[in-house]
């Protein structure tokens, strides 16, 4: 990160920041963001317990993603994020980098904590259940007491391992929220355990009654199972959000020494040779080549690149010897814009998460009272099985399985379309993506290639033409929009540069100020030469020329059309352009609602229209006169676009895969949304099906241990069908 001074801190504290400081983004002056694991989150009351002491800060923008284990927020001073962490870890949830060694490590090492307690755990519960089920199938008169005492003291002592080693990562948990004032999952759990444990002891020790081992050991084995393959499945998650940030390499040679891709700045220039990764966004001042931009696309076609051609930090030069020269700090990387869109979007918690999350919390003190008031009535009707009973009660009915069902999908779901180059910058595009039934196209860059060439020149009187060019060119030259890549004729520098979004830009050129852009611009009544092409205009006291612009369709526009009419969906053309081609282009595509000479406002208006009879519009744009457009529709989506403006202004961006991933992402979010339905189905007829079952005696304790385990791994499992290749 740059410009972070840790002086001001004390050395423990600069340590702390320190450990976390590639995860740290300055946002604005004065404004920074941080992401993090909380390695030891569990369920909803963690976060809770996580929230309550964050809101102390009065922190901006805070959310959490329960099945990430991630922390996001906002935060004005370096000092303000070393009280956190060291509050944080006060409470029981230490914070690591997301991408480091301290967070492999701890991976190995839980990986390795989670295998030595279900293996001791499974291989008691073996032995338990064999002492058990010998007393279970000891016939009409029963065992001799001796022999029974035998199995009973044998069972303590494979159940001593379990009940002090395998479930203390229940225990831990149980304490941590009992500290911070909540309920969580473990609570009842590590209830369970303990007391099933301790009764039998003291069962053993008078001499009668019965004892729970076999229970005891069979619950947490099962627990413990379901819980390692959860953990595993958030480790494949961060391994797949990973991939961006390990795009880029650590250090880079500038001028014979090796710095850091943090150090670099603009206007430094660097040789990169053939397989090596592009350190920097930047342009090529030497060399041409195939260039491999997969890692952005997810096409797996190269591009060519010569010099004048923009590259991405990240991408892989594949056979070219190029010399690039920096354009935006490590901060301003497009890989990093990519990769804070997509953090913040897996944070986005649905309305029903949110409330299934509170629902959580007083379930669990519900269902605490619950069991206990089952084991009175049992025990005054003078069952023996009173105990059992409770016992039951409290493990069939954790509501974990309702916790899940909407992260685990969600982040799938967010993951998934990150592979099909779908980033998502507002959490609720998945939703409101999935009920759209109208969008709205703009033509240029979108429709079409964007890859405009001037036709035609028509000079107005005795003018230089190379000249001419190179003033279009300077003031094009900070412009991203597609006309821009048109003029592409060096030698001069345009200063004061303004943009006029749907109209065109303006600024000076050795002392002469110039317009260029659409001929109402200029004067509203000039007209074209003719009505075929896209014409632009270059004006200073007088007309100097007019540039005749061409485009063509995009290759898969046809077939994306097709598929999104056979989806019932309304679509519109929308276009600035005031030439027949859009037109032409719409009536290629069977587009009956089109506009040209569309202007900004226009565009807006048009799109309220439709919303006021009734549809959920998507804006599918990819220039800065399509930002107005995208904030009054439902949704929007930036098709590769080159501004960052436009990029922060979209919910979400499409980078690669064409036009042709559009109605697949829209085929995908609806059934992100059916798998959510599904998993809230699941866990909510699980709960209140199991519960009547457990209070009324019929399912045992390990049956109980097994349905909550299921039901979780069901939900996961559930989720994970997202990633199966339905989509293409």
């Amino acid at each position: 990160m740059s410009n972070v001074n840790l002086s001001d801190l004390s050395k423990a504290d600069e340590s702390i920041i320190y450990e976390h400081l590639s995860n740290i983004v300055e946002i604005k002056s004065g404004l920074y963001a941080i992401s993090f694991l909380a390695p030891e989150i569990r369920c909803s009351a963690c976060l809770n317990s996580i929230k309550k002491e964050l809101k102390k800060f009065h922190l901006n923008n805070l959310r959490s993603n329960l099945l990430e284990k991630k922390i996001y927020f906002e935060f004005k001073s370096l000092q303000t994020l070393a009280d956190i962490l060291n509050n944080l870890t006060s409470i029981g949830f230490k914070a690591a980098p997301e991408i480091s060694k301290e967070a492999s490590q701890y991976v190995k090492s839980k990986q390795k904590d989670y295998l030595k307690k279900i293996g001791i755990a499974g291989i008691s519960m073996m032995q338990v259940m064999m002492y058990a089920i010998a007393t279970y199938f000891a016939g009409p008169g029963g065992m001799d007491l001796a022999y029974e005492r035998l199995f009973q003291w044998a069972g303590l002592i494979m159940a001593i391992p379990v009940a002090l080693y395998s479930a203390t990562i229940f225990y831990k948990g149980a304490y941590r929220d009992l500290k911070n004032k909540n309920l969580g999952m473990d609570v009842p759990i590590s209830l369970a355990i303990i007391s099933g444990f301790l009764l039998s002891l003291y069962t053993i020790l008078n001499q009668s009654g019965d004892v729970y081992f076999d229970s005891i050991t069979m619950f947490t084995f099962l627990l413990l199972v379901g819980r390692y393959i959860e953990f595993k499945t958030q480790v494949k998650f961060h391994k797949t959000k990973s991939l961006i940030d390990h795009l880029l390499p650590l250090q880079i040679k500038l001028n014979g020494k090796n710095i850091s891709i943090h150090d670099i700045n603009i206007g430094d220039e660097f040789v990169i040779n053939p397989k090596e990764i592009f350190p920097a966004d930047g342009l090529i001042t030497s060399g041409e080549g195939f260039v491999n931009t997969s890692s952005f696309t997810g096409e797996s076609i190269p591009d060519y690149k010569n010099i004048g051609s923009k590259v991405l930090a990240g991408t892989t030069n594949i056979d070219g010897d190029f010399k690039i020269r920096a354009s935006t700090r490590f901060n301003d990387f497009a890989v990093n814009k990519i990769s804070q869109v997509y953090n913040q979007s897996i944070f986005y918690r649905p309305k029903f998460s949110i409330l299934a999350d509170k629902v959580s919390q007083y379930f669990v003190g519900f269902i605490l009272m619950f069991s206990a008031l089952t084991g009175l009535v049992w025990y005054l009707l003078g069952s023996t099985e009173w105990f059992v009973i409770m016992l039951t009660v409290l493990v069939a009915s954790c509501p974990c399985a309702l916790s899940l069902a909407t992260p685990a999908a969600y982040t799938i779901g967010a993951t998934v379309l990150r592979k099909m180059g779908v980033v998502i910058s507002n959490g609720s595009f998945i939703e409101k993506l999935s009920i759209i039934n109208s969008i709205v196209f703009d033509k240029t860059g979108t429709l079409t290639k964007g890859n405009l060439n001037i036709t035609n020149i028509i000079l107005n009187g005795s003018q230089d033409e190379l000249a001419l060019k190179k003033v279009a060119s300077a003031l094009e030259d900070s412009s991203n929009h597609p006309i821009a890549s048109a003029f592409s004729t060096p030698g001069k520098i345009a200063q004061n540069v303004s943009m006029h979004p749907g109209n065109g830009v303006s600024g000076y050129v050795d002392g002469v100020k110039y317009y260029l852009g659409h001929p109402k611009f200029i004067n509203k009544d000039l007209k074209k030469p003719d009505k075929d092409g896209l014409w632009t205009v270059l004006y200073s006291s007088e007309l100097l020329a007019w540039f005749k612009l061409e485009d063509s369709l995009r290759s898969d526009a046809k077939t994306a059309i097709k598929k999104l009419h056979e989806s019932k969906l309304r679509l519109a053309l929308y276009t600035g352009d005031d030439s027949s081609q859009g037109s032409m282009i719409a009536n290629e595509l069977g587009i009956t609602d089109f506009c040209t000479s569309v202007s900004t406002e226009k565009k807006q208006d048009l799109i309220m229209r439709q919303q006021k009879n009734g549809f959920n519009v998507m804006m599918v744009g990819d220039g800065i006169n399509d930002t107005a457009a995208m904030a009054v529709a439902n949704t929007s989506i930036a098709f590769r676009p080159v501004d960052s403006f436009v990029h922060a202004s979209a919910d979400a961006v499409m980078l690669g895969g064409g036009l042709s991933n559009l109605p697949k992402a829209i085929h995908f979010s609806k059934r992100v949304n059916k798998t959510i339905k599904q998993n809230i189905g699941w866990a909510i007829t699980y709960n209140f099906s199991v519960i009547p079952l457990a209070a009324s005696g019929i399912i045992r304790p390990w049956m109980a241990a097994l349905g909550m385990s299921v039901s979780s791994i069901l939900v996961v499992l559930n989720s994970n069908k997202l990633l199966v290749n339905k989509w293409k």
